[in-house]
């Protein structure tokens, strides 16, 4: 069954992140737990207390200092790429498939960037009464993603996206993520 082998390889992902952020085993325990011991699908929308999300980090080509973003219609915030990810898909592909939906931009991703993401981010989502949801956490899997163009088209959900210098990302979460790219030697960002 494909859910059961995607399951196995989130395990393997955070695993392997960890190896790389062994700093970051305290601040990734809620998913650890709900990985290891709550035998909800993480998958699911409806998995509580939180469930797997995915982004796309695309990173502009000609001037580094820039991050393809969106602007969220129901948080009103400037966000990169993502959402949830679909039954039987792995949450690199829900990267790659939300930055279509959003943005109208192709991207793919280095095999070998996939089987890591650059970064795991917590983020707790507030409850939404029109969808019936209550508060509860995205595990956001955040894969680096390239594009095939810069010129931002048009999308089929309307969102407005923009490139955006990486100094007026108000988001923590996001700063984290930078600066783990100013660390990689293959990304050259804010120098």
């Amino acid at each position: 069954m494909r859910v059961s082998v995607i399951a196995n390889e989130i395990n393997k992902q955070v695993e392997n992140y960890l190896s790389l952020y062994p700093e970051e085993q305290e601040r990734l325990a809620p998913l650890i737990h709900q990985l290891n011991e709550n035998k909800t699908d993480i998958f699911s929308r409806k998995s509580l207390p939180g469930h797997i999300t995915a982004s796309a980090i695309i990173i502009k080509e000609s001037n580094p200092d820039y991050m393809l973003m969106m602007l969220h219609q129901n948080l009103k915030k400037w966000l990169q790429p993502g959402g949830h990810v679909d039954p039987d898909e792995r949450p690199v592909e829900s990267a790659v498939r939300e930055l279509k939906e959003e943005t109208g931009m192709d991207g793919e991703v280095d095999a070998a960037v996939s089987l890591i993401p650059l970064d795991i981010d917590i983020h707790t989502i507030p409850a939404n009464p029109k969808k019936g949801e209550g508060t509860h956490q995205h595990y956001d899997f955040r894969y680096i993603v390239k594009v095939n163009t810069e010129v931002i088209l048009g999308n089929i959900e309307n969102n407005k996206v923009a490139w955006v210098h990486i100094k007026d990302i108000d988001n923590n979460g996001l700063k984290i993520l930078i600066e783990k790219l100013r660390q990689r030697k293959e990304v050259k960002i804010g120098e």
